[in-house]
């Protein structure tokens, strides 16, 4: 449509123009457009022109420009009628601003390619303005709920491909799950759901959109963050949290592959299946039964999940049955976990009847594959170790470290230390941090009831729990400065001596300063373990490797750690 210019004559002055200049470079000054009801609003200025300069506009049909022009042609007016949908010219004010006004109402929706010049300056600017109207955004939306007849009807109207495509731009569509999303998926899903989009609701249909997106991506397995998602479909909040502040980031990239498969069409099925997977792949991925217990506890009785809590509250020894479901890992299902956690609690109450016992808590455990970095290989079941701990000092197995014999004997009458199944002490097995803490805590400390424990890798319900906050409290242990305690990590050497250490000076015990080089391996020694190492090395506490040399950076045995705690407490005054 061509507005203002009725004669041939004048057309083709201004069209010559127009296309001189619509090919030259692009001025800087971009104008401001917006739309005021059905007209178009577009302003700005042009600084290389004199003032009240003459300004001319013309606005092409979508899919044409001036290239479409052929001023020698015969056709040269139906052309022009045919690419321009608007031109026109407007004097300038004295500062060189200028403003067009263009009736839109009879513009179909499309992006339509702006040349503005003056003719005094020897640049053009060119933009594209992609045009719709809210009665075309709801004509599109009542086009799918009055006239689509299938999904296949649903695709060619959305023909969603990317950020450019016609859907994208009429609904400013921008997330990238919309274009990710399989055409015939979320045209189904979307099909589905006609009977509750709105036309009148523009903002409505867009979220319906995503929605049915958001599921076609998660059935696919594809990956993306989840968590931005989350106001969409409202998991529960208890698995938030747990998703959020236990699943590390290596975790998180490709968690939304584990829903490949799964046939996903609501909100609600998202939220449930969101649910199950976080509850699987937290148990399937975990080394300290102590979270095994948290999952049941915190998760078990959801809709989700539903696990026969019965038969879990009634179990008499969690701690057991938390290590051996941690055994059975991977499971398939919650209904493959629930099944075994059955037949577990049932196994440990026959083993009670019949007055023995199978084991499970007390000192061992490990590290938390997710919500914890590094991520860690699967823990097998004969791995894992067997934590209760059964107090005698009639071990059976130390006789591979005599030289700490005296010391775990010492130890285990005092009930500060005891075996890890009946009759075993383990002695060259490497000490996990916990513990070493337990044990640290019961020779030198009453263990403070009181104490609050803020690191984030020791849960509330966990048996070393008060062990850890009494440490904290006491200022023994500091935890890493993400937070964590190393619940389940191996300790090194060095660590060791400087937790003992702590204690030492805590409860008054008169530890040399030592600040003189001791071992050839003095350089590997951290700086802020040495005061301790040469503390401990000068008050006879702790010696050298069979070579001379410290060895900070080696893992403590069970074995060593009774040594040096046993050490200290002669120090102090024999016990």
């Amino acid at each position: 449509m061509v507005k203002n210019l009725k004669k041939r004559g004048i057309i083709s002055v201004i069209l010559f123009v127009l296309l001189a200049f619509s090919t030259c470079a692009y001025a800087a000054n971009e104008p401001d457009i917006s739309m005021n009801e059905r007209s178009l609003e577009i302003s700005g200025y042009e600084d290389s022109a004199p003032s009240y300069a003459n300004v001319s506009m013309v606005i092409y049909n979508p899919g044409y420009t001036s290239d479409n022009i052929n001023s020698e042609s015969g056709d040269y007016v139906l052309q022009i009628k045919e690419a321009v949908f608007w031109m026109g010219q407007v004097n300038a004010d004295r500062n060189g601003e200028y403003r067009f006004a263009v009736d839109m109402a009879k513009a179909e929706p499309g992006e339509y390619t702006i040349v503005i010049y003056s003719q005094e300056s020897d640049e053009s600017t060119q933009i594209k303005y992609f045009y719709f109207t809210k009665e075309q955004q709801n004509r599109f939306i009542e086009d799918i709920v009055l006239n689509a007849k299938s999904w296949e009807d649903v695709k060619k109207q959305l023909a969603l491909t990317d950020e450019e495509c016609t859907t994208a731009k009429v609904f400013s569509l921008s997330d990238p799950l919309y274009f990710s999303a399989d055409a015939d998926g979320i045209a189904k899903l979307m099909y589905a759901r006609t009977a509750e989009l709105n036309p009148e609701d523009i903002s409505g249909f867009a979220e319906i959109l995503l929605e049915c997106a958001l599921a076609d991506n998660l059935s696919n397995g594809n990956e993306f963050d989840i968590e931005r998602y989350f106001a969409l479909f409202s998991p529960d909040a208890d698995f938030a949290d747990t998703y959020k502040s236990r699943v590390n980031d290596t975790a998180k990239k490709s968690f939304t592959a584990s829903f490949k498969g799964q046939d996903l069409k609501t909100m609600d099925d998202v939220a449930n299946a969101f649910e199950v997977n976080t509850f699987l792949a937290f148990v399937n991925d975990i080394k300290n039964w102590a979270d095994i217990n948290y999952m049941i506890e915190t998760h078990g009785d959801s809709d989700s999940i539903n696990l026969s809590m019965d038969k879990y509250e009634k179990c008499k020894d969690k701690e057991d049955l938390a290590v051996e479901l941690a055994k059975k890992a991977p499971y398939t299902s919650i209904e493959d976990f629930d099944d075994t956690l059955v037949k577990q609690a049932k196994k440990i109450a026959d083993a009670s009847k019949g007055g023995s016992s199978s084991g499970g808590g007390g000192g061992g455990g490990g590290k938390i594959g997710l919500g914890s970095a590094p991520t860690l290989p699967q823990i097998s079941a004969d791995e894992y170790v067997d934590i209760k701990e059964e107090s005698t000092s009639a071990f059976t197995d130390i006789a591979s470290a005599e030289w700490a014999k005296e010391s775990i004997e010492y130890l285990a009458d005092k009930n500060i230390v005891s075996g890890t199944t009946a009759g075993k002490f383990e002695p060259n097995r490497e000490i996990k941090r916990e513990e070493f803490i337990k044990m640290l805590v019961s020779a030198f400390s009453h263990v403070d009831q009181s104490a609050n424990c803020t690191f984030t890798d020791v849960p509330a319900n966990s048996w070393f729990y008060q062990y850890a906050a009494t440490a904290q409290k006491l200022g023994v242990l500091s935890g890493y400065s993400d937070g964590r305690m190393g619940a389940g990590e191996n300790i090194t050497r060095e660590d060791i001596a400087v937790l003992a250490y702590r204690m030492a000076v805590k409860n008054g015990i008169a530890v040399p300063l030592g600040n003189t080089p001791l071992f050839p391996d003095e350089d590997s020694i951290a700086d802020y373990a040495k005061e301790a190492v040469y503390g401990m090395k000068a008050s006879g506490v702790i010696n050298g490797m069979g070579d001379g040399t410290f060895a900070p950076k080696a893992l403590c045995t069970r074995a060593q750690a009774a040594r040096i705690i046993y050490g200290l407490i002669k120090l102090e005054g024999d016990r």
